[in-house]
């Protein structure tokens, strides 16, 4: 009615005046909401944070200036939480958590140790190929062409092999994404998606994800075309099985899901994706660091490698899912390894409800990002922080719950960490089985980088020596 009693030819003007009313009006509130969680935020220890961009102004964005920034911090507290929530949303992550969950059980996961033993011992005749030059070697990249391998096969049911093969568009993608994420987390101007897609790598990227999608769909809908002529998941299973072709692959597990109604088939594709995608780099970077802790302290690897010949004993043969839980101080050289190199720099959480802090209150919709490597190392928690020290492991409990979260902590912890921890004790057991590991540079000369992962700056440059097992020596039991 309003509009009728305005001239054609202020129309124009109207529409404009309205377009930048409805802009104050969305700017203000934006201003207000922002202001309100940043008046609270500036009660908390930390320098003062500037309205829409915080502190984003001082932080530094080379992977290592970052990494070496951040071990000033413990947390870091963000006004916008829906880049935090993007990721997978409360109702949709919940129900598909508690049906993921049983997959990861220890009697499902023992049937990966095969797995974990052939591309392990792919590994290793790679490295011992190395001794025989007598040189440092960054071995970096080849460790996560092992853990590549393994997880696309636990996941998928198929061998890739690209230890063997290291060329191919699937894999190209997967390194080119990894690069395009950590581009982009870097830098703010691309965080809207216009700008992203407008000058940033987001047709790149388009390209990538297709070739993802396109491998692990055509996987999925090949194996489901297999089970659906064979009656279902299980008879196609037992039928495999009885050839001694195929052990059950996560992928199985989806697809019966599926079947009963449980999780459709995009979310199938979703999980494959997310396993294979982000369950081989992580595993990479904690057996790189283990290799490099190694290297650079002699004595706690002659310890790994007594523990390893009297678990295995004297003949050369796999390793077994009991000989898994025998393996004490390998755990525990492992667990200290992510204590002070934790695969992922960053955790982030929204805070869906105001939380007390002493005298202050964290509003609701905060974005709360943790520091691992720096909760970590804090000597509240930790003794010696900065020694590596497996045997903490070993003699004492935690000091707090939440002081150790390699893997996250809460409801939305790690859900592969049980198969992250037995595939890097099969693989790292057989590495020191039948090799010396030493280190070309001190682990305080080590620098890191922020990515993805957390990964040596310059590469993990390693030499080995190759080592005959003598079980005349004294046992690990007298050495701890």
């Amino acid at each position: 009615m309003f509009l009728k009693n305005i001239p054609a030819e202020n129309m124009g003007l109207v529409a404009v005046a309205l377009v930048v009313a409805a802009f104050t009006w969305i700017t203000s509130f934006l201003y207000k909401k922002a202001k309100y969680i940043l008046d609270r935020m500036s009660l908390f220890q930390g320098p003062v944070a500037l309205p829409f961009i915080g502190n984003l102004h001082q932080f530094h964005f080379t992977p290592e200036e970052f990494f070496e920034q951040a071990q000033g911090l413990a947390y870091m507290l963000r006004k916008d939480k829906d880049r935090i929530t993007r990721v997978c949303k409360p109702d949709k992550w919940r129900p598909r958590r508690k049906l993921l969950t049983p997959t990861f059980h220890y009697e499902i996961l023992k049937d990966f140790v095969e797995v974990y033993n052939r591309h392990g011992r792919t590994l290793l005749g790679k490295f011992l190929k190395l001794a025989d030059g007598g040189e440092y070697d960054d071995i970096f990249h080849t460790v996560t062409l092992c853990t590549l391998d393994v997880i696309c096969e636990a996941a998928l049911g198929i061998c890739l092999d690209v230890q063997k093969n290291p060329h191919s568009p699937y894999l190209d993608s997967v390194f080119k994404m990894k690069v395009i994420i950590q581009k982009r987390l870097v830098k703010p101007q691309y965080y809207p998606e216009f700008l992203f897609n407008l000058i940033g790598a987001g047709r790149e990227q388009a390209r990538c994800v297709k070739i993802l999608h396109e491998f692990t769909g055509n996987v999925i809908r090949a194996r489901k075309a297999k089970a659906d002529a064979a009656g279902g998941v299980e008879k196609l299973l037992a039928q495999e099985s009885a050839e001694g072709r195929r052990r059950m692959a996560f992928l199985d597990l989806m697809l019966d899901m599926n079947a009963k109604g449980e999780l459709p088939m995009d979310g199938v594709q979703e999980e494959v994706d997310t396993f294979t995608f982000e369950g081989h780099d992580t595993t990479s970077a904690s057996i790189n660091w283990f290799l490099h802790l190694m290297g650079a302290n002699l004595h706690i690897q002659e310890k790994v490698q007594r523990e390893v010949d009297e678990v295995l004993g004297e003949i050369d043969r796999p390793v077994t899912y009991e000989d898994l839980g025998s393996l004490k101080y390998l755990e525990a050289c492992i667990k200290e390894t992510l204590r002070l190199y934790p695969s992922v720099p960053l955790i982030a959480r929204q805070v869906v409800e105001d939380i007390k802090i002493k005298d202050h209150i964290l509003p609701a919709g905060t974005g709360v990002v943790v520091v691992p490597s720096m909760v970590h190392r804090d000597p509240n928690y930790w003794d010696d922080p900065e020694v590596f020290r497996p045997e903490r492991f070993i003699d004492g409990e935690l000091k707090h719950p939440y002081a150790y979260i390699p893997f996250s902590a809460g409801s939305r912890n790690c859900i592969g960490q049980r198969f992250a921890i037995m595939e890097e004790k099969c693989i790292l057991a057989l590495l020191m089985r039948h090799l010396r590991v030493r280190a070309l540079l001190r682990t305080d000369e080590m620098r890191v980088a922020a990515e993805l992962i957390i990964r040596p700056l310059y590469g993990n440059r390693i030499k080995f020596e190759k080592r005959d097992y003598d079980h005349n020596k004294k046992s690990i039991s007298g050495m701890l």
